[in-house]
């Protein structure tokens, strides 16, 4: 009997152990699967913002060597160009400056050749036109209250203009404009507390233009791909 209970104590230590182990492979099992979508999505990512960092350093490029005027210069940083609004826009308008249709023509010309070079791949990007303002308020009118509606309404009119020539066509891939007021960079607009002279802060009135990997696009892309075949 003692032999017995014996051999029944080590079975049911060996039925523990061994159900221990399946735990702990699935648990291992699931762990790696994620870590292997994390490392999937992450080579995405990466895939998609060298595509975009190369189109923007290509779009600027072309531009540049067109125009003297530094005041047209297009800067990029590899996630978007940076354009002067000031140049675009005059003060607290949001109506495009007749001189500046066509250089703005241009840039959405070089941008939408850059990716139709993409082919199928455009359709996982963002085109994002995002429009700011320096910290001085409006007048407070009703159209267009304060920075938040100025710089939207910017970005937008870009867009517009974009649309009425056949380019950056959002049916085909995805074109948002967005109004960041003044607030991504709001503390370089004082300095020791005191707002800065309107000349001092042209370099924050801008409009940028983004190319964003679709990154819900990509996470279903990596979620599909992470199923198992029936």
């Amino acid at each position: 009997m003692e032999n017995r209970g014996g051999v029944n104590i080590w079975l049911a230590y060996a039925d523990l152990f061994a159900g221990m182990l399946i735990v702990f492979a699935a648990f291992y099992g699931i762990q790696m699967t994620e870590l292997a979508k994390e490392r999937a999505l992450n080579q995405d990512l990466q895939k998609a913002q060298n595509k975009a960092v190369t189109l923007l350093d290509k779009v600027a490029a072309r531009i540049n060597a067109r125009y003297d005027d530094p005041n047209k210069k297009v800067t990029s940083d590899g996630t978007q160009l940076t354009l002067p609004a000031d140049v675009t826009f005059k003060s607290r308008n949001y109506t495009i400056r007749e001189d500046s249709k066509p250089w703005l023509i241009e840039i959405a010309t070089e941008l939408q050749k850059a990716v139709d070079e993409l082919g199928e791949d455009s359709r996982s990007i963002t085109i994002e036109i995002r429009g700011h303002t320096d910290a001085y308020r409006l007048g407070g009118s009703e159209c267009m209250p304060t920075n938040w509606e100025l710089s939207g309404r910017r970005a937008t009119e870009i867009v517009r203009l974009f649309q009425s020539h056949s380019l950056l066509d959002p049916t085909k891939f995805r074109v948002v404009a967005v109004g960041a007021g003044e607030y991504e960079e709001y503390e370089k607009n004082f300095a020791k507390g005191i707002l800065k002279s309107s000349d001092e802060l042209e370099p924050l009135r801008k409009i940028q233009i983004r190319i964003v990997p679709n990154y819900e696009d990509l996470l279903r892309s990596i979620g599909s791909k992470s199923k198992p075949t029936s």
